[in-house]
């Protein structure tokens, strides 16, 4: 089954709608919407996106490359001494 999601702010059906990044419950057509409809989606965003977590498994950014976490800041300080 297909989903079509219409757009939050302005209720237009985008053939590839944005996702909120933080919840993925709420969908825009591009940026300007997002970010007008920001005012009144933040006051759920929070909540939705822990319902989300409990469904699905989150990615987690990894940073560098596995080493102590004293490796990283000397190597970026002698980057640019």
């Amino acid at each position: 089954t297909t989903t079509t999601h219409s757009c939050a702010q302005c209720g237009q059906t985008p053939s590839v709608p944005k996702t909120c990044n933080k919840c993925h419950s709420a969908a825009y057509c591009n940026k300007d919407c997002q970010k007008n409809h920001f005012r009144q989606h933040k006051k759920v965003c929070a909540s939705l996106a822990q319902e989300y977590v409990k469904l699905h498994e989150p990615k987690m950014a990894t940073r560098g490359g596995g080493g102590s976490s004293r490796e990283g800041p000397q190597r970026g300080l002698q980057k640019w001494q």
